[in-house]
């Protein structure tokens, strides 16, 4: 994109940028940075770089160097997995589970699969960032009451449902945890967490049953650390995406352990922030079969000009990454495995045109890899959500890559 020829579409929202920048007098400064940006793994650069160059020899090298970029390394997988309890619903079991995704770092999840032994497909669930941070896998499951705040977040960005329970009802195996910094994930004996009766929180409180001030407390505490885990992320020499996907990957060693999954046919999905897990996952981990993103996807240089402010932040800058690549470039890694990205065109977090921009470099992307069938774009005129109607069009799309893949579209 020519950040000094903008559609009249754009201009038309946001006309202030072009006369005054969003960074002001340094704006210049930055854009001088990102013009000499070399991009050289843009796939398209490449390729055009590297006559009778192949797809995976570009997917090999630039696989590579966003693995380098992303700065984590959690060593051979030791699970030490167990499950802590057992639940038998309504036409599914739901068990509680605990496992290793690195030495540092022991994290609870959510395992649920229909009654019967299997093998079932399974799907990891990668939860949303938008809404309270107390909130991880919860949004997943039903794991306690309905809270007030849980059935607003459920009605605003997932239609009113549990996507799980959706999951499970099609006969797939699920599993979800939180992501980092999410519900059991928060630093709960934090002094900033507490309150002035009880200056050091020992443990979690049961999120569910808070009354609504001091959930609404809690989590704007919770929010408040933020900057203090941006800083110890730095510290320790790593990214948030690494760690991310360090734990996303080892979701799928978790499902490979279980004999009721069919290990052949593993697939992720991920809503707003977990979308943009999914990308990564399914971009890094050749294991995932079929992934599904909803709702964060766009080119750089369109969310420099169009938002930077709200979809872009500490969580999800790379040091470096987006010098040589961009997010479409990162997204087209997962192929030739089936792919499909919902945006909507009234998401107020990225411009139409920088998704549809975007939609097209993985589209052409693909259909270098000769796969031009396991790609597919959902893009209605919906706002930030992964409503009824974007659930419909995933549930068919996983129908096909994971149980049916010989009529994949």
């Amino acid at each position: 994109m020519n950040q000094d020829n903008f559609p009249t579409r754009w201009q038309s929202r946001r006309p202030d940028f072009l006369a005054h920048g969003l960074y002001g007098s340094l704006e210049p400064y930055f854009r001088g940075m990102r013009a000499k940006a070399p991009l050289d793994l843009s796939f398209k650069k490449w390729r055009d770089a590297h006559e009778g160059g192949a797809f995976a020899d570009w997917q090999k090298e630039a696989r590579d160097f966003v693995l380098s970029s992303l700065a984590y390394e959690a060593g051979p997988p030791d699970l030490l997995a167990e499950v802590l309890s057992v639940e038998r619903r309504t036409g599914y079991v739901l068990e509680r589970v605990a496992f290793q995704t690195a030495p540092w770092c022991r994290v609870d999840g959510i395992f649920a699969r229909p009654h019967g032994e299997g093998p079932y497909p399974a799907v990891i669930v990668l939860h949303s960032w938008g809404g309270p941070m107390i909130l991880g896998k919860e949004r997943v499951f039903p794991l306690g009451p309905m809270h007030p705040r849980l059935g607003d977040l459920l009605d605003r960005a997932y239609g009113g449902k549990f996507v799980g329970e959706e999951l499970v009802a099609r006969g797939y195996a699920v599993l979800t945890i939180d992501a980092h910094h999410f519900s059991s994930r928060l630093p709960w004996g934090a002094r900033i967490l507490a309150s002035q009766s009880e200056p050091w929180l020992p443990q979690k409180p049961d999120i569910l049953a808070l009354g609504v001030e001091e959930f609404d407390r809690l989590d704007a505490k919770a929010k408040e650390m933020l900057d203090f885990a941006y800083r110890y992320v730095g510290w320790a020499g790593t990214t948030w995406t690494g760690i991310n996907f360090g734990d996303d990957s080892r979701c799928v060693d978790y499902l490979l352990s279980r004999p009721e999954v069919d290990g052949t046919r593993i697939g992720c999905m991920g809503q707003s922030g977990g979308g943009y897990r999914s990308h990564f996952l399914a971009a890094l981990d050749s294991r995932v079969r079929s992934s599904v993103s909803s709702c964060w996807f766009t080119t750089g240089d369109w969310t420099q000009a169009y938002k930077l402010l709200g979809p872009i932040g500490p969580a999800h800058l790379v040091p470096g990454l987006w010098r040589r690549m961009d997010l479409p470039d990162v997204a087209l890694l997962a192929a030739p495995q089936a792919k499909l990205i919902i945006c909507g065109q009234d998401d107020p977090l990225f411009a139409p045109e920088a998704m549809e921009e975007a939609a097209g470099v993985v589209r052409d992307g693909y259909a270098w890899a000769g796969a031009s069938g396991s790609f597919q774009f959902f893009f209605p005129t919906k706002p930030h959500c992964f409503d009824a109607e974007c659930q419909d069009v995933a549930w068919t799309f996983l129908e096909r890559s994971l149980k049916s893949p010989d009529k994949l579209l």
